[in-house]
Parts: structure tokens; C-alpha cells; sequence
């Protein structure tokens, strides 16, 4: 419930799930075959038709539970409204936590109606993320405001534009964040 307008998200996870078997394991251009990493579904939780104020613990606490013994983690399905709390599932110091986001909005939307999928940045920023940590990756020209393109730079906030990516490509783009995203 958390995006405007209103999607249907929640189907997301499945679908992924339902064309996984479509795909190989090895990259062809790394010349190197993922099979060897351990992937875990945790399954699906069931917040479609909460808010992503009422979302936010069972989401937290989903994440904070299946992240023992993992190096990674990917939430899929929802919207941008459950990123903050997802990232709080971490249990890092949000000093310590980083943000690569590939979209083509800011999501720096103001807070005063509560979380949703335009705002999830901003919340985090309040939450104490360092604006230095976020890495906006594919903002789309004609999809965001000079406001909060301001916002972006006060902050610290990190860009690299679609345009960007298409010159880089996502290779670099991702090498270029995760780098500077060294965090200890």
C-alpha cells in the first residue's frame, strides 16, 4: 500500500521466481559460473495490505532474522516503501550502511504523510544514513525536480544518471559505487 499510485507489487517475488529456471548460471562474459553460491528464498511475507508504517517490524524483523551466515542480502517485490525498512533489518549502524539504489527517482519525497515509495531515501537520511553512503544509480532526465536535485547535493547524495550508465555501463557503474562504498 505504500506506492502512488497504486501497483500491484506483491506479485513481484513470484514472477521472479516463476522465470528463474529460464536462466543460466554462468556469465559469459566473466567467463564464470555462479552455480557454487548458496541462494536462500525466504519466502514471502504477508503485507500486501498493510501500510508501510504497519509493514515496517515485520519487514525489520523478516530481514534481521534471515541474515545469519549470509554476505547479501536482496528483498524483491514491494516498492521503493519498504527500502528503510529493510535497510534497519541490517542491524548495522547506520554509519556503517550503504545504499545503491538503481531507479530512476530520488525517493527524497517529504515525510509528512509517513513512508511510501516516493520518500524512502529521505527517511533514511533521517534515520542517520549518511547522504555520502547513497548511490543513485539510472535517474532518468524529465523524472525528478531541481527541489530534489538540491536535496541530493545538500545531502551528499551520489549520482550517476541513466545517461551516466549507458557511457559506463552498469559494470562500472556498480564497480564506481560499491568502491567508494567501502565500508568498514
Amino acid at each position: 500500500r505504500g506506492s502512488l499510485p497504486p501497483c500491484q507489487c506483491e506479485l513481484a517475488p513470484q514472477a521472479v521466481r516463476a522465470v528463474l529456471h529460464h536462466f543460466s548460471t554462468f556469465d559469459l562474459s566473466a567467463a564464470r559460473d555462479l552455480r557454487h553460491l548458496r541462494a536462500k528464498d525466504a519466502g514471502d511475507l504477508a503485507i500486501a495490505a498493510l501500510t508501510p508504517q504497519e509493514a515496517f517490524q515485520p519487514i525489520r524483523d523478516a530481514v534481521a532474522g534471515q541474515l545469519k551466515d549470509v554476505n547479501a542480502a536482496v528483498l524483491l517485490g514491494g516498492d521503493n516503501s519498504l527500502t528503510a525498512a529493510g535497510v534497519h533489518g541490517m542491524g548495522a549502524p547506520m554509519d556503517r550502511c550503504g545504499l545503491l539504489s538503481f531507479d530512476a527517482h530520488f525517493d527524497l519525497g517529504d515525510l509528512d504523510d509517513g513512508i511510501n515509495n516516493r520518500n524512502s531515501t529521505r527517511a533514511l537520511l533521517r534515520d542517520g544514513l549518511q547522504g555520502d553512503h547513497i548511490y543513485k544509480i539510472g535517474l532518468q532526465r524529465f523524472a525528478n525536480s531541481d527541489f530534489y536535485a538540491r536535496v541530493a547535493r545538500t545531502a551528499g547524495i551520489h549520482i550517476i544518471t541513466s545517461d551516466q550508465v549507458m557511457d559506463l555501463g552498469i559494470s562500472k557503474a556498480v564497480h564506481t559505487a560499491l568502491g567508494h562504498l567501502h565500508l568498514h
